[in-house]
């Protein structure tokens, strides 16, 4: 095969799975508000597609089946995002893979792909059973399960875990900035997995520029939300849970229970927005670091 990644039978493959965005967030599907150019623009340079559906939408088996193109249960073995840890108490969603393959028992992506003489890649969320480098990534810069945009801790390559500097969704970026450096220097086609995690919540552990993004009005709520329901009282711990998630739920950390606006859900909406475009905008970051490394 050549090692051209220029050419036809080898071109570079970059797949970026994002984490709970909606298709009907984006510009390029017609949302009136939010601000997603660099989306827009790879939407408009590639295929559109407006019927998709994944056959299994929670984090692990869809995860699963971007890796190995099976159904759920043939490549996760189940439909939830737990899995069986004995020695752990049973069904758990452990921080980190395990030492075994109990999922994809068959040849993924990666795999077939590092055997064409790819550079394989992951950067980014993981949330699958097994390890990176088990089912065909030469290399991995993944996070622990555990949703947080900042002090997240991460592993690369298997060695000791570390806290990464500032957001983790820039940290991400740089780190497939020199991916594709590295790429570029020997020559050889790569396949880069990577996966941002907003705009999954926590909505409020983001920089304070993509919070102040969007004013209510630019929200736009989904005709099926019940906004007079939500206004009772009782949702405010599940409100607070999108702004802080396991910080909130888990560990009840005393600043999770204050908040400087009204909560409910357009207030959500409007932070799911900055999120979004903070996607976007990393998106952005990504295709420049393709041009600098001369593989746009």
């Amino acid at each position: 095969m050549s090692k051209d990644p220029t050419a036809a039978s080898s071109p570079n493959l970059l797949y970026i799975m994002c984490d709970e965005l909606r298709w009907c967030e984006l510009g390029c599907y017609g949302h009136p508000t939010v601000r997603t150019p660099n989306l827009d623009r790879l939407a408009a340079r590639g295929t559109r597609f407006e019927t998709a559906v994944s056959n299994c939408a929670i984090c692990m088996p869809a995860r699963s089946i971007a890796l190995s193109g099976q159904y759920a249960r043939s490549c996760c073995g189940m439909l939830t995002n737990v899995a069986w840890h004995p020695e752990e108490g049973g069904w758990i969603m452990p921080q980190w893979p395990t030492d075994t393959r109990p999922h994809l028992p068959h040849p993924t992506l990666p795999e077939l792909l590092q055997k064409a003489g790819y550079r394989t890649g992951a950067i980014g969320k993981w949330h699958v059973e097994a390890w990176p480098d088990a089912i065909g990534f030469d290399h991995f810069v993944i996070p622990a399960h555990q949703h947080a945009n900042t002090a997240q801790w991460y592993i690369e390559n298997g060695g000791q875990p570390f806290v990464a500097p500032g957001f983790g969704v820039a940290y991400e970026a740089d780190r497939a900035g020199e991916f594709f450096r590295d790429a570029a220097k020997d020559d050889q086609p790569f396949y880069l997995y990577f996966n941002p995690a907003p705009p999954h919540m926590p909505l409020a552990d983001a920089p304070r520029k993509y919070l102040d993004m969007y004013s209510r009005d630019d929200a736009v709520v989904r005709d099926n939300a019940d906004l007079e329901q939500m206004a009772d009282p009782k949702w405010q711990r599940n409100f607070r849970t999108y702004l802080w998630d396991y910080r909130h739920y888990r560990d009840n950390l005393p600043y999770t229970l204050e908040w400087e606006h009204e909560l409910d859900i357009v207030e959500l909406t409007r932070l799911y927005m900055g999120l979004t475009t903070w996607v976007d905008d990393t998106v952005g970051k990504l295709l420049a670091g393709l041009e600098a490394a001369g593989l746009a």
